[in-house]
């Protein structure tokens, strides 16, 4: 059987790792395919491109090349493609007799942020997007919703470590969330900083790419002196020096943060040594409350009614299921940081870990379940 991994955004390392190729790669052929031609999406300023990508620039050639693999042997396709852009290429890759296959965690991030939406503590004066998460709550409006948006398209299986999305797929089968085996290869990793420290994830609330073109924006020079006068009251009550782990795509300039450290694609090394991370809202959560780390969420009304709204959105989710602290920048505590270990726990057994098979890693999940749809397919 040959793997077929498919993205609609340039290929990217990132991919290769979130969607286990390596690990598939050692016992099966594969092929990378980028889409991104197809679907007018571009790299953003920090890319690194896989190697030996097969670029496809149209729809007829996606086709072609589809077909003259089915004619050699039989088919599987890896993707973690929506599903509103699923539907694109779904028709002719129905056609032939291929599963597909979702490794994603944004559908859980897009449920998380839903969550933050409809926070309490969420104080955005744009009503719509919480009437929208309310009208999700109900399974019938949200599978209404999906039909609208996706048509007939599902994934032939989700892997996750929750059914989050019960609508998007014909099956589930159950791994851990992407972020575990990450966990995992960082508990023995070198300290970068050797003294005590606290962890800024920054999420890239002035420089991600989604808010280029977006009325809104937050001011660059603005959000950092707030976030730095506030650094500094941190460092004087712990006596500990704040750390900045920079979002993949963030640009900043030199001395942006001060004279603070500040790394860019070590963020998971850096919570397994860190003591706390204050954050506005990262996937990298699921490392902090597998490593046990105390949060607190970082938010203000001039970002709640920005373009960057739905990232802190994603961190009131957090904040909400994890019971964390929330800090108003306008008129930011310094309490103590404190963790809810029932909700912690709580939370990776419903949501992280696939607990009936915790003693293994995603890469022996994907690949056994990998195998057991070659071998029904033999």
């Amino acid at each position: 059987m040959k793997v077929l991994f498919l993205t609609s955004v340039p290929f990217s390392e990132q991919h290769e790792i979130s969607l286990n190729v390596k690990n598939i790669s050692e016992k099966y052929d594969v092929e990378k395919w980028d889409l991104s031609r197809i679907y007018k999406t571009t790299a953003n300023r920090n890319f690194i491109s896989a190697s030996d990508v097969k670029k496809i620039e149209t729809i007829e050639s996606f086709e072609e090349h589809l077909r003259d693999e089915v004619q050699r042997d039989n088919v599987l396709i890896v993707t973690d493609i929506l599903l509103y852009n699923l539907k694109i290429i779904y028709s002719a890759i129905k056609k032939y007799p291929i599963d597909i296959v979702t490794i994603n965690k944004e559908i859980m991030a897009g449920w998380i942020i839903q969550n933050g939406i409809l926070s309490e503590k969420l104080r955005s004066s744009n009503l719509i997007p919480k009437m929208k998460a309310e009208l999700k709550q109900s399974k019938l409006i949200s599978g209404l919703i999906s039909r609208l948006k996706c048509g007939n398209c599902k994934y032939d299986y989700v892997l996750a470590s929750a059914n989050i999305r019960p609508d998007a797929g014909k099956n589930f089968f159950q791994i851990h969330h992407v972020k575990y085996d990450e966990f995992l290869e960082e508990i023995k990793s070198e300290d970068l900083v050797g003294d005590k420290y606290i962890l800024f994830i920054e999420s890239g609330l002035t420089s991600h790419p989604m808010l280029k073109g977006k009325k809104g924006r937050l001011n660059e020079q603005v959000y950092l002196k707030q976030m730095n006068d506030y650094f500094d009251r941190l460092q004087e009550k712990t006596g500990m020096q704040v750390v900045v782990a920079l979002h993949p795509k963030s640009v900043f300039e030199p001395g942006a943060f001060n004279d603070r450290l500040v790394f860019q694609g070590k963020t998971s090394q850096l919570i397994q040594h860190c003591e706390y991370i204050v954050s506005h809202g990262s996937t990298s959560f699921i490392n902090a409350v597998l490593a046990n780390k105390p949060i607190k969420v970082l938010t203000s009304y001039e970002i709640e009614n920005s373009a960057s709204n739905s990232i802190v959105a994603y961190g009131l989710g957090f904040a909400k299921l994890l019971d964390l602290e929330v800090v108003d920048l306008n008129h930011a505590t310094l309490n103590d940081f404190v963790v809810n270990q029932n909700a912690y726990e709580s939370f990776k057994q419903k949501y992280v870990i696939n607990m009936d098979h915790r003693d293994k890693t995603n890469k022996e999940l994907i690949v056994n379940f990998i195998d057991s749809l070659s071998e029904k397919a033999i």
